[in-house]
């Protein structure tokens, strides 16, 4: 087009007829006037929009929002396996009173589109998973220990065993392969090179703010054979495993609601299960992440009581040694923590709200590997748990409001890589 309308200008050169030159130069000068600056225009408006879109889209790693999927009841830990597929343990409400079965708990696979795949039954009350390296899921179930389980936790007797804790193995079809006794309680997953699970077992103390006996670490074969049980502080809510096939356990401490717990601490063990070393990392450490360098984050959910901003709310990073390098603002009430290939470090905060409304400050923080705030990004209703798949979309697991179903929230996209050495997601106690 541009070029026959400069061919149509050139053409006063040539022996033509009075009206025909002047023709021409009002095609010129509408050409000038008018079609340069829409064109223009439009070319402003496809590379970046309006300033604020222009100002986001240049943000390195800023996500845009994305759709939620629906998976099942009060969504509490995600996964993703090598195919990009997005596995949720749903925890589900239960029927009310100790002892009875949750007929909605179950786990749920998602297409890396969003798409349901499968529903399959794992056992009662699942509070997170893991994905060996053929593919199996593994789903710790703490069992029937709370009264009322309504999106954001619930009251509950405690005290007692739960002759339904256990952990439960899938095949990439979702079903059945075996069924194991793994302690009291278990929270928290992971799996080393080896492929051995091991699983952090909150124990059953009886009443907040005293020590449980039954706290430990359980260490599970492939073939889900019980290989040996390790202590590691009090109250073991999450763990990772770093390059070394060292065990980080974070403990949630025995202190009431509202005071600090003298023992809140992480726990480092070797391969074997000897004790290396315990580190002071915060005040109710939730979740914990490794990131390539082999330094240890750490997320603290703080001394607030219901509805309110605890002060001490933070995320701790400690050096391969257990050195504090620092301690950083994430948001309120943070619950589980994820690593990009960049090394930034994801945050989910639970908020502040009390049962059965949805708190303001519910949202998903990214720092920088220094720390510092890179953004905050809305993620759904009482975002639980965390992953990153391959491609860099941050999937977000919301336990959701009472009454409402939760679902998973896809952020996309960040920095291309899963994360390091991932957890999927805490209790709440």
């Amino acid at each position: 087009m541009f070029k026959s309308i400069f061919k149509t200008s050139a053409l006063k050169n040539r022996p033509l007829k009075n009206n025909a030159r002047k023709f021409s130069v009002l095609i010129a000068l509408l050409f000038i006037f008018a079609v340069i600056p829409f064109a223009l225009s439009g070319f402003r408006n496809t590379s970046g929009g309006s300033s604020s879109n222009s100002s986001s889209s240049s943000s390195s790693g800023s996500p845009s929002s994305g759709p939620t999927y629906a998976t099942g009841l009060a969504p509490f830990a995600v996964a993703i396996d090598a195919s990009g597929n997005v596995w949720v343990a749903n925890e589900g409400y239960g029927t009310g009173i100790e002892a009875k079965a949750f007929g909605d708990s179950n786990v749920t696979e998602l297409s890396p589109s969003g798409a349901t795949i499968g529903t399959y039954v794992a056992g009662s009350d699942p509070h997170a998973i893991a994905i060996d390296a053929s593919g199996n899921v593994w789903v710790v179930n703490v069992g029937n220990v709370w009264v009322v389980n309504v999106g954001n936790g619930g009251g509950g007797i405690v005290g007692t065993a739960p002759g339904d804790s256990n952990v439960t193995e899938l095949s990439p079809s979702g079903a059945t392969i075996g069924t194991y006794v793994a302690g009291t309680e278990p929270d928290a997953i992971a799996i080393d090179a080896s492929g051995n699970v091991w699983v952090a077992n909150f124990g059953n103390g009886g009443i907040v703010g005293t020590a449980h006996g039954d706290s430990n670490v359980t260490k599970l074969s492939p073939s889900g054979a019980t290989i040996g049980t390790y202590v590691a502080g009090s109250n073991p809510l999450a763990i990772a495993i770093d390059a070394s096939g060292n065990v980080w356990v974070t403990n949630y401490g025995n202190g009431t609601a509202g005071t600090a717990p003298e023992d809140s601490n992480v726990t480092e063990l070797s391969p074997s299960g000897a004790t290396i070393g315990t580190y002071v990392a915060g005040v109710r450490p939730q979740a914990i992440a490794i990131d390539a360098s082999g330094n240890v984050w750490v997320a603290n959910e703080g001394n607030g009581t219901a509805g309110t901003a605890p002060g001490d709310s933070n995320v701790t990073k400690l050096s391969p040694s257990g050195a504090t390098i620092g301690t950083y603002v994430a948001g309120s009430n943070p619950l589980a923590i994820a690593i990009d290939a960049s090394g930034n470090v994801w945050v989910t905060n639970y908020g502040n709200g009390t049962a059965g409304t949805a708190p303001e400050d519910s949202n998903v923080t990214e720092l920088s590997p220094s720390g510092a705030t890179i953004g905050t990004y809305a993620a759904g209703s009482y975002p639980h748990a965390i992953a990153i798949d391959a491609s860099g979309n941050v999937w977000v697991a919301n336990e959701a409001s009472i009454g409402e179903s939760g679902g998973v929230t896809k952020l996309a996209s960040v920095a291309k890589g899963p994360q390091y050495f991932p957890y999927s997601g805490p209790q709440h106690p």
